[in-house]
């Protein structure tokens, strides 16, 4: 089998990336003393790293198993290609986020602090929602759709949860340790088996190092909380049990989104 060196001195005496990368895992390792060392790079560095950690393990800087690359896919700007440094074909992230508080302002608030967490929850989330190895194509329309699976339409069911919860003008708390024995309807059924998942799904992200497995859990519940939402009564319900069991599955959705979001890194203001 052929196997490729790995070369840390240039001919004129420089150093390459693999020194620099080693060299940072030593101080990393004397600092910090990690349990694991994530490198989120290009899927295209594959081997760069492979040769890295290969010599840290007989450095003894660590184990194996304690070296991971997260191959990361490439954005691509339609009809341009992919974005590259080297070309001049790149979105600068300053001008990226202040084009998303203007598009979130279009959504309805001019409230800055709602538009600037709408706006970089948008640009997170879209990131975010894919499959680290996935190629991505930037599209502005996609991160704002307000029906569709993006950051602002999780941040608006949780919007909706604590809008219903305002206006119930209930002791939740009273609502919690008065759990009532109902037979719920499908809809409702489905909520709860979903909400039951949480837990699980965010070990699974952690292990896999993969938060878009977070993200779809988020928009499948989003996605069923405003079809319960829609087609039930929850204030208006038959009678105060029901009230209170449609109020305690509002709870339950707004704060395992607002936990969701958080884990990734995203604001969920209580008004949009």
């Amino acid at each position: 089998m052929k196997i490729t060196p790995a070369i840390f001195i240039k001919s004129d005496g420089g150093t390459t990336y693999e020194a620099r990368d080693l060299a940072s895992i030593e101080y990393r390792k004397t600092k910090w003393h990690p349990d694991l060392f994530i490198y989120e790079v290009g899927a295209e560095q594959t081997l760069h790293f492979r040769q890295v950690f290969a010599v840290a393990v007989k450095l003894g800087y660590g184990k194996k198993e304690q070296f991971i690359h997260v191959a990361h896919g490439l954005f691509y700007l339609p009809g341009v290609g992919k974005l590259s440094t080297r070309t001049g074909r790149t979105i600068y992230l300053e001008k990226l986020l202040d084009e998303s508080v203007k598009r979130a302002k279009k959504l309805g608030s001019q409230n800055q602090k709602i538009a600037e967490a709408v706006g970089t929850g948008a640009v997170k989330y879209f990131d975010l929602k894919n499959h680290p190895s996935t190629n991505i194509a930037f599209d502005w329309k996609k991160m704002f759709a307000l029906e569709g699976n993006s950051g602002p339409y999780l941040q608006y069911t949780y919007a909706r949860c604590q809008s219903v919860l305002t206006k119930s003008e209930k002791d939740l708390k009273k609502i919690l340790s008065s759990f009532p024995h109902l037979h719920p309807k499908e809809e409702e059924t489905n909520l709860l088996r979903t909400l039951y998942k949480f837990p699980e799904v965010v070990i699974q992200a952690g292990e896999k190092f993969s938060p878009n497995l977070i993200c779809s859990f988020l928009f499948d519940l989003a996605q069923k909380y405003n079809v319960f939402y829609n087609k039930f009564s929850i204030l208006q319900a038959d009678s105060s049990e029901l009230i209170d069991f449609r109020l305690f599955l509002t709870l339950a959705v707004g704060q395992v989104i607002k936990n969701g979001l958080q884990l990734l890194g995203i604001e969920t203001p209580e008004k949009m």
